[in-house]
């Protein structure tokens, strides 16, 4: 998670996709769940169930980029 001159932003190291913004970190957190249930839905559309089984079941862990907040 990075702070912004807009808000927040987060992403995922461990999969291509996986970024969003929004104002807050309530948010932020609300709309990091939302784009993985959209990948989740992605891979099993495009027939890669074992990545979206990986996806669904993988551990989200929030790590601040302090540096960005001060």
């Amino acid at each position: 998670m990075k702070k912004t001159e807009n808000g927040f932003s987060a992403y995922s190291k461990d999969y291509a996709g996986i970024y969003t913004a929004a104002d807050n970190l309530r948010e932020l957190k609300e709309s990091i769940a939302e784009v993985i249930q959209h990948q989740v839905d992605f891979l099993i559309e495009t027939n890669e169930p074992k990545k979206a089984k990986d996806l669904q079941n993988s551990e989200i862990v929030y790590v601040f980029d302090f540096k960005q907040f001060f």
